[in-house]
């Protein structure tokens, strides 16, 4: 589940396809610290190398360290703050 300011969506990872939806039927929830959010959403790091036990398959840990590789640098331009 991803929420900001009361507004949420879910990531539903099935068969190797990434959807995001309003609701779902079965949810796993990934808990992390601010400094692991940031490091995420910044690339800093991957997802698998924060050891975070979420109980994911490794297929979803792998989806994950796809879409946060740790190598793209992420610009947040003065209008985003």
């Amino acid at each position: 589940m991803i929420s900001c300011d009361g507004q949420s969506a879910y990531v539903e990872i099935k068969n190797g396809i990434i959807r995001i939806k309003e609701k779902l039927s079965t949810l796993k929830e990934i808990k992390m610290t601010q400094q692991q959010f940031f490091s995420l959403i910044f690339h800093l790091s991957k997802f698998s190398e924060l050891n975070i036990d979420a109980g994911l398959s490794p297929v979803e840990i792998q989806i994950l360290d796809t879409i946060f590789d740790g190598k793209k640098a992420v610009y947040w331009g003065p209008d985003r703050v």
